[in-house]
């Protein structure tokens, strides 16, 4: 039997085949922070042996832990399909009936409802005719950075060309990202932040810019794609940095 992987944050798991654009974008959109600071803590799950299942699937695939999220969220072919991204939230507790939370509002379910500060009932009980949440207090959205989107647009292509050369996509690998600066000032606090995330960053000289590359090994899936561009972006422009992309080799299976 197949398990999902074990982990205390709450797991978002696509069983949605197609719409890898509309999932990459959910993807980007639950990493992002919103205006007031707050995010979902969530690991993604894209892998293909999820493509499909139910909710109980699902639930009997989470491994035993004491330590473990008390929902698990899922990103189906409603999901994906639908405005606002309509996530599914199971309750792994007490199994009480699904309900649906938009994207950019799952920091609330998830937060609130594994720290125990609200109850399942609060949510559950104030969804709209559809069966979905939307938080009642809307703070300004952050908005999104251009560079996060177009990066993301590019991915499709990468893809294609990357499975003609028999890409294992879950493979690890170095992922180098590449940000000029102006000031020496805002290239080491941004090589700090990067740091504190796992990077390993290098800053030198071309010209009058400043080249900031920072390394760290990622997997080359939809998801991953999406939240270290939107984390690595957030990071350097928060810093006046200007993100350039970012590169990685083929990891070929089997190989």
């Amino acid at each position: 039997m197949d398990f999902l992987p074990q982990t205390n944050d709450s797991l978002l798991v696509r069983t949605a085949a197609a719409n890898r654009d509309e999932w990459m974008d959910l993807v980007s959109t639950v990493r992002a922070k919103n205006a007031d600071g707050f995010r979902a803590y969530v690991r993604f799950v894209d892998d293909d042996r999820w493509h499909g299942a139910t909710a109980e699937d699902l639930r009997s695939a989470i491994p035993d832990s004491d330590d473990g999220a008390s929902v698990l969220f899922v990103a189906d072919d409603v999901t994906l399909t639908t405005a606002g991204y309509p996530v599914m939230v199971i309750d792994l507790q007490e199994g009480r009936p699904a309900f649906r939370c938009v994207g950019a509002d799952l920091w609330s379910v998830d937060n609130n409802l594994n720290l125990s500060n609200m109850d399942w009932e609060e949510f559950a009980d104030d969804v709209d005719d559809h069966g979905v949440y939307t938080a009642a207090y809307q703070s300004p959205p952050a908005d999104r950075s251009p560079s996060v989107a177009r990066q993301i647009a590019m991915w499709p292509d990468q893809v294609a060309a990357r499975r003609r050369l028999g890409e294992d996509f879950a493979a690890p690998r170095p992922v180098e990202h590449f940000v000029h600066f102006r000031w020496r000032r805002s290239a080491d606090a941004a090589a700090a932040d990067l740091r504190a995330r796992g990077f390993a960053v290098d800053i030198g000289r071309r010209g009058l810019q400043l080249i900031l590359t920072a390394t760290r090994t990622e997997t080359l899936t939809d998801a991953s794609v999406a939240a270290f561009l939107t984390e690595v972006v957030d990071i350097v422009e928060a810093r006046k940095g200007d993100y350039d992309g970012w590169g990685a080799s083929v990891e070929v299976g089997g190989a």
